[in-house]
């Protein structure tokens, strides 16, 4: 580890995503309890950060997903209730407009790129969890058509959860009742989720940072139900490479 150069702005309840070379950081939640509308940007070629237009609104414990060279934005909490805003920033105009909002206003809600659509799945709608599976199509949004669409459920309520998705695999990584590793695999094709469950405890309650390498998900950090942050880092094997024997004639 190194450390870089400090964020300007303290946050939690906070997204990233990369667009070319630069990371993007839109809002979050500051130290005095109250969300922000700052975009913050930082280039790791000069370890250098920069300000971008403001959001439309200040959220934090929203979803985030670069698709196409611009960010998407979905829902969170802009300090008093959940929303269903959808933000769409343009890093070319240095530009944020509105999209077509959600179906449902929800915080610490997830989301994934698959193809051409982007799944926002489960969320906290300020009473308890949702097991909502909501896909967006940028396209259809601007060409004003209708972009949402409800999708398979998931098999149990969700929010603040890790997801990412390998190849046509939606992977959202939780954890059982009984603390184990529990797994839901999601197959767009299908239109349905698959469970697994692990037999690693995992001490992991939310707000993990996860990312992909050559098949594998990595699982960083965290907060437990007893609200402790941990040092925890684990890793599981989404997809396996099995080598077939080529046979010649």
């Amino acid at each position: 580890w190194e450390s870089l150069r400090d964020k300007p702005t303290p946050v939690t309840d906070v997204k990233g995503a990369l667009i070319g070379e630069k990371i993007y950081v839109p809002g979050g939640l500051t130290a005095d309890g109250t969300p922000t509308d700052i975009l913050e940007i930082y280039d790791p070629r000069t370890d250098a950060w920069e300000v971008g237009a403001s959001l439309p609104k200040a959220v934090s414990a929203y979803a985030l997903a670069d698709f196409e060279g611009q960010l998407y934005l979905f829902g969170g909490w802009d300090g008093e209730t959940e929303q269903n805003v959808v933000f769409i920033y343009n890093p070319q105009d240095n530009e944020w407009i509105n999209g077509k909002q959600m179906l449902t206003k929800r915080s610490y809600v997830d989301s994934i790129v698959v193809s051409n659509s982007i799944f926002v799945v489960g969320g906290w709608d300020g009473r308890k969890g949702l097991a909502t599976n909501e896909v967006y199509l940028p396209s259809r949004d601007y060409n004003n058509e209708n972009p949402w669409s409800v999708a398979a459920s998931l098999p149990e309520s969700k929010f603040g959860s890790v997801i990412q998705g390998i190849g046509e695999i939606i992977f959202l990584i939780t954890k059982s009742k009984e603390d184990a590793l529990q797994i839901f695999q999601y197959y767009p094709q299908e239109d349905e989720w698959q469970i697994s469950t692990s037999d690693l405890h995992l001490l992991i309650y939310q707000r993990s940072a996860s990312t992909t390498l050559q098949g594998f998900i990595y699982l960083l950090g965290g907060e437990t139900e007893n609200s402790k942050i941990l040092d925890k880092a684990y890793r599981y094997q989404a997809l396996y490479l099995i080598m077939l024997p080529s046979v010649g004639k």
